[in-house]
């Protein structure tokens, strides 16, 4: 990391298909970027959704992580990822939609709290 490395918080949540494994493999995913330091990762919280259409419960985490990335480039990487958990992106702040063939990283649970 260099001088320039600034904190970032990223909130992340998945409500559908497996979902602790969805927010693993995104904390996994992010950890792994060469550009990216994750400091620290909340427990996992279920959560009720707001407003939409009748939809599953959520998981919600937080990642605090160190990065010298201008913003849009690190929103790029991070749309990267969800690209790569198959997410549909149909409507601007649309809840995710994961297909059953999303194979994210095997989950580590001792972060993990429902």
């Amino acid at each position: 990391m260099t001088a320039t490395a600034r904190s970032v918080v990223l909130a992340l949540g998945s409500n559908l298909g497996e979902r602790r494994d969805i927010l693993q493999g995104a904390v996994d995913a992010i950890a792994a970027l060469p550009e990216v330091q994750v400091m620290a990762v909340s427990p996992v919280y279920e959560t009720v959704p707001v407003g939409g259409p009748p939809q599953p419960d959520y998981l919600n985490a937080v990642l605090l992580a160190r990065t010298a990335l201008p913003s849009r480039a690190l929103l790029g990487r991070l749309h990267e990822i969800e690209a790569a958990f198959d997410r549909e992106r149909s409507e601007r702040w649309a809840r995710a939609r994961w297909t059953s063939t999303s194979s994210p990283s095997p989950a580590r649970s001792a972060r993990t709290r429902t």
